[in-house]
């Protein structure tokens, strides 16, 4: 009798053992979790990206808020064309 019980708890705890390995190490689960991580390391990569972009941005705005300089030369960049014989059109913009 405490041998059927014995071997009927081996039996159950290898059987939960497989089928927890079934279902997380199958062909498809395998393709997900590599898919995945490869899917992480893509975003990790676009987030650093887009940290850079960030992170230069506020240094632009802030030597565009603190330097007149800086200001000035936006501003021309912005509002003029750099060869003389491009023309600029105004705009009169009624209010």
């Amino acid at each position: 009798m405490i041998q059927k019980s014995k071997r009927n708890k081996i039996f159950i705890f290898f059987s939960i053992i497989f089928l927890i390995l079934f279902f997380i190490l199958n062909k498809k689960n395998i393709f997900v979790f590599f898919d995945n991580i490869q899917t992480i390391k893509n975003m990790s990569l676009l987030l650093a990206n887009n940290k850079n972009k960030k992170k230069e941005l506020l240094e632009k705005i802030d030597d565009f808020e603190n330097k007149k300089e800086f200001r000035e030369l936006i501003i021309k960049e912005k509002l003029f064309f750099k060869h003389k014989s491009e023309k600029v059109i105004f705009y009169n913009l009624d209010d």
